[in-house]
């Protein structure tokens, strides 16, 4: 790594950061199963602060990272925990060095929108198994993990509150959704 390369300190969502592989390994080096640190993160017995700053370098408009189990465990939390409403982000670290490091491997066939793990293994943990369930529209619209979050509806979905909750949630969205339009034009 010379002296000349950028280290530039952003800091993203996690679903605006790329995968850069289409495999990854279930454990990191050393030696914790992903699934579990975000078990960890999930019970607050770890921050996103705790966990090391993915490295991240611009193609074409996209943000790809090296760091692809760290991207899948925060990805996963970000789902998990909506993260996307409260504009929750993680640190990242842009590197200018990528090649010359001969550390980015792209795929193929990648588009970096997600990850594998090697060999069909299991990341380890629980709450991974939570974040399966869910729709990929949980990323950009209203859900009923949002329900089940707030504490309207079970897990497997059956009702425990009035439904008239959801109709507030959802006009709640639809309100932030056209003021977004709005500011986007200004």
């Amino acid at each position: 790594m010379g002296d000349h390369a950028k280290r530039e300190k952003l800091k993203l969502k996690p679903s605006d950061v790329y995968f850069s592989q289409e495999t990854i390994e279930n454990r990191f080096e050393d030696g914790q199963l992903i699934g579990k640190r975000l078990d960890n993160l999930v019970n607050e017995t770890e921050k996103i602060s705790d966990i090391r700053t993915v490295r991240v370098k611009n193609v074409h408009g996209r943000w790809y990272t090296l760091d692809n189990r760290r991207l899948w465990v925060f990805r996963n939390y970000q789902k998990i925990t909506l993260q996307s409403y409260s504009q929750t982000f993680i640190p990242v670290l842009v590197w200018d060095d990528f090649e010359s490091q001969n550390q980015l491997i792209f795929a193929a066939n990648n588009t970096g929108d997600e990850v594998k793990i090697h060999n069909g293994l299991l990341p380890g943990g629980e709450t991974y198994k939570r974040v399966e369930s869910i729709h990929p529209c949980t990323y950009s619209t209203p859900s009923r993990l949002l329900m089940y979050h707030i504490g309207i509806f079970s897990w497997n979905g059956t009702k425990t509150v009035a439904s008239f909750l959801w109709k507030g949630v959802s006009s709640l969205y639809e309100y932030m959704r056209r003021r977004e339009i709005t500011d986007d034009s200004i």
